[in-house]
């Protein structure tokens, strides 16, 4: 069965979205796993590098126009789920392959139409992806979450086995991760389900800077009982030029940390097992 993990801090600019789909790449690539990686982020940033690296603009703008885009999952008109529970080959349509052992759910800026959806909207993407996992051996499944309290980071936690954390260690750390547990607890509360903290990773790392260190070490302290990961993501010149096909495994300064978070990623959720 595979574990389903949604990416989420309630403030954006932490590399939430950066990481996810190098940690995506990287267990598809380096450890030969195979991983599904659905965009819920309204910004699809995880989509916009994907197809960079492995299509192009073009391609993208053509499913849109085919509906295989995670807005689909929510469409008024015509669910993914039919009406006896069966599954709909309308499912397979939405899923890209990247790669072996990569496929993709496109992100869709127009995913905020279904913010006002009706009720019980925000149970579809649970179902999708249960249907999904009948036909298709994915390892892992990742969700990317936009940094905000919203139907899509409810849609997602519904969904997760468990929620990882980016956190960028400033001075709003602290806020971050009060919130963002506030959040996840009533996502839990009002919908019975389940989803646990798989960790904190601290991203966006300045090598040398002290006052990060300290808030790192703050929050370690404070957070006792969370699991905050050994490894960090260091800030790298790349995550601001423009070039979104630069994936972490593929360069030298950056392989071997990529390697380090996946492989700590993958050890905890066997932990958990």
């Amino acid at each position: 069965m595979a574990h389903v993990v949604s990416f989420l801090n309630m403030k954006g600019g932490v590399g939430k979205s950066t990481l996810c789909y190098n940690i995506a790449y990287t267990i598809a690539r380096h450890f030969n796993k195979s991983v599904l990686l659905i965009d819920m982020d309204p910004q699809f940033n995880a989509t916009q590098a994907l197809i960079e690296k492995y299509s192009d603009t073009e391609t993208y703008l053509r499913l849109v126009e085919e509906k295989r885009t995670v807005k689909q999952i929510f469409a008024k008109s015509s669910s993914l789920i039919t009406r006896n529970s069966g599954f709909d080959e309308t499912i397979e349509n939405i899923i890209f392959p990247l790669q072996e052992n990569l496929d993709l759910i496109c992100g869709d800026l127009d995913l905020i139409t279904v913010e006002s959806s009706q009720r019980g909207t925000e149970n579809l993407l649970d179902t999708t992806i249960k249907k999904i996992t009948e036909k298709n051996n994915y390892d892992y499944i990742l969700i990317d979450c936009p940094p905000t309290h919203s139907f899509y980071t409810t849609s997602s936690l519904i969904a997760s086995e468990y929620y990882f954390a980016p956190v960028k260690p400033d001075m709003y750390s602290l806020l971050g991760v009060d919130l963002l547990q506030s959040v996840v607890r009533n996502v839990n509360e009002l919908n019975r389900s389940t989803t646990k903290c798989l960790g904190i990773i601290f991203t966006m790392i300045r090598r040398g800077i002290t006052t990060q260190e300290r808030i790192i070490e703050n929050v370690k302290e404070r957070y006792n009982r969370v699991k905050v990961f050994e490894n960090v993501m260091h800030h790298y010149q790349y995550n601001e030029t423009g070039r979104l096909d630069s994936f972490m495994l593929d360069m030298s300064s950056t392989e071997q940390e990529i390697i380090a978070i996946t492989s700590e990623f993958i050890k905890e959720l066997d932990y958990r097992e």
